[in-house]
């Protein structure tokens, strides 16, 4: 009775895995983070797309079901985390960072390392112990788009713009639709005073989207770099 059991499981799993194949390919590609439940990661995908257009609003409404539907979701906690911290709120930041931490143990290696710097930075207020710990995850996985980015940002708030502007570059090249590297480049440039360099990355960026309000923005700043108010 065992060999017909087992190929009657086996047929009910290969239909639950057609049907969970048919759901990710319909949809948006998702992120490579691990939880137990595929719509959690559904949610959370479209959480972290949505906060990388600048939308933290409707992220945070979705990372929010991503850990509803799978509390042990450490990835999404941390994102839940970093959106507060983003927007200076302390206090809002650190439960869920608190929450992603305590779960690092359960987690693959590389999301533990990213629970880690994170916590450094949020909870225990040691920019350099994150950076450190983000340095040594580049180490290992050196296409990690989020760390790099978050990496670059601790190297700006140290003064070392060149090594930050060099950290976007390479976020660029991974993710060039991501408009958040685009700008936190132009910054980068700009604090350095390569305003030609500037105009030749935003010139690029308005094509692809002539209304964004980033490049308005940076179209303003360029000009009152260069002394035209007018």
């Amino acid at each position: 009775g065992i060999i017909p059991a087992v190929e009657a499981l086996s047929r009910k799993l290969r239909e639950r895995i057609g049907e969970s194949l048919k759901t990710v390919r319909s949809g948006q590609p998702l992120e490579q983070v691990t939880t137990k439940s595929l719509p959690a990661l559904l949610a959370y995908s479209e959480g972290s797309r949505l906060q990388l257009s600048g939308q933290s609003n409707r992220a945070l409404q979705f990372l929010e079901q991503a850990v509803a539907l799978d509390s042990t979701f450490g990835m999404a906690w941390r994102q839940i985390g970093v959106i507060w911290w983003n927007r200076r709120a302390a206090g809002r930041a650190n439960e869920p960072i608190r929450r992603a931490f305590a779960l690092r143990d359960r987690m693959p290696p590389r999301e533990a390392a990213h629970v880690t710097a994170m916590y450094y930075d949020a909870v225990e207020d040691d920019p350099a112990k994150a950076a450190q710990a983000y340095e040594r995850l580049l180490a290992t996985w050196p296409d990690d788009i989020r760390a790099i980015n978050n990496l670059a940002v601790f190297y700006g708030t140290q003064g070392r713009v060149r090594d930050a502007a060099d950290l976007y570059r390479r976020a660029l090249a991974l993710r060039p639709d991501v408009g958040l590297y685009l700008s936190n480049l132009l910054q980068s440039l700009v604090t350095l005073d390569e305003l030609d360099a500037a105009d030749s990355l935003l010139g690029a960026w308005q094509k692809k989207e002539p209304d964004s309000r980033g490049v308005l923005y940076f179209r303003v700043r360029l000009a009152a770099e260069r002394g035209n108010f007018a």
